[in-house]
C-alpha cells in the first residue's frame, strides 16, 4: 500500500480551477522560471489574506523549484489556507506531519489533518487517511475504517486505490475475501491503464477466480501489462500461450490491438 504523493499534484488539480485563480496560476507558473517579482506579487496575495495563494504559496516552497526550498516556510502558509478550510492545504500539512517535512513528525497531526481534507473529498487525503488507519499511525487501528476511505478514495477514480482495494477483496486482507468484488476493482484500474491491475486480472481471467474463466481475456490483460514493462506479466503471458490454440492467441492479440485505456 506504499504511495508516492508527487506535490506536483497539488498544481495540476489547481490549474484546472476558474477564472479568478488563473492570474495566480500564472504567477506560479513564472515563479518556477526564477521570477523574483512573480514570487513578490504571489506573497503581496496571500499576505492580503486570499486563501488560494496562501495555499499557492506553500506549494511553491514545497516544491523549490525556481525559488530556494523551503519546508519550514511552505508548512507555514499551508496552515494558514488549511485552518481556513482549504482541503488542498489541509492534505498537504497532513503529509507534512506525517513526514516531519517542516514540521515535527507527528501521525495524530497528520490524521487530524488528512481527515478534514478527506471529509471534504480530497481523493489523495482519503488514501492518507485510510493508511493511517491500515498502519494505526495516528489513530487507532481500525482495517473497517481503512477500507471506508480507501473505497471512498476508489469511487472517486484514483487507479491506483482501486488496485489496493481490489487486493484486497482478492487476499482477504482486512475484508471478508470476495474475488469478484475483488476482480471488479481490478478492471476498474486496469481499464484506466494501471499496469499490475491489469496483469492482477489477467491472472484472475486464466483461474476463472472472481470472473468467468477465460484464456483469451487473461492474455489480453497480461499483454497489456507486458507492454508497459511488467516482467512478470509478461512471463506469465508467454506460459498461458502454450495453453492456447492459434486462433485463441489471434484473436487475444486483437484485442489487444484495438485496446485503448480510458482515461
Amino acid at each position: 500500500m506504499t504511495r508516492i504523493r508527487n506535490c506536483e499534484l497539488l498544481l495540476v488539480l489547481t490549474l484546472l480551477s476558474g477564472c479568478e485563480t488563473r492570474d495566480t496560476n500564472q504567477l506560479v507558473k513564472s515563479i518556477k522560471k526564477g521570477d523574483e517579482t512573480a514570487l513578490e506579487a504571489l506573497k503581496s496575495r496571500a499576505e492580503g489574506g486570499d486563501v488560494y495563494a496562501e495555499s499557492m504559496l506553500g506549494f511553491v516552497y514545497s516544491i523549490g523549484e525556481g525559488i530556494k526550498k523551503d519546508p519550514v516556510e511552505a508548512a507555514q502558509w499551508f496552515r494558514k489556507a488549511a485552518v481556513r478550510g482549504d482541503p488542498a492545504a489541509q492534505d498537504m500539512l497532513g503529509t507534512m506531519y506525517e513526514a516531519g517535512n517542516g514540521v515535527p513528525k507527528d501521525a495524530t497531526q497528520a490524521a487530524e489533518w488528512f481527515r478534514k481534507a478527506a471529509e471534504k473529498g480530497n481523493a489523495q487525503a482519503r488514501i492518507s487517511l485510510g493508511k493511517l488507519y491500515y498502519r494505526g499511525q495516528g489513530v487507532p487501528r481500525d482495517p473497517a475504517q481503512a477500507v471506508a476511505w480507501y473505497q471512498k478514495a476508489a469511487e472517486d477514480g484514483d487507479d491506483w486505490t482501486q488496485y489496493d482495494i481490489g487486493k484486497m477483496y482478492v487476499t482477504g486482507d482486512s475484508v471478508q475475501k470476495n474475488s469478484a468484488v475483488g476482480s471488479m476493482w481490478f478492471k476498474k484500474a486496469a481499464e484506466k491503464g494501471n499496469s499490475a491491475a491489469q496483469a492482477k486480472l489477467g491472472l484472475l481471467y486464466e483461474k476463472g477466480d472472481g470472473v468467468p474463466m477465460s484464456l483469451v481475456s487473461a492474455y489480453m490483460w497480461l499483454n497489456a501489462a507486458a507492454a508497459q514493462g511488467d516482467e512478470g506479466a509478461r512471463n506469465s503471458r508467454d506460459n498461458l500461450e502454450r495453453k492456447m490454440s492459434a486462433d485463441q492467441i489471434a484473436q487475444a492479440q486483437k484485442l489487444s490491438s484495438d485496446w485503448k485505456p480510458t482515461k
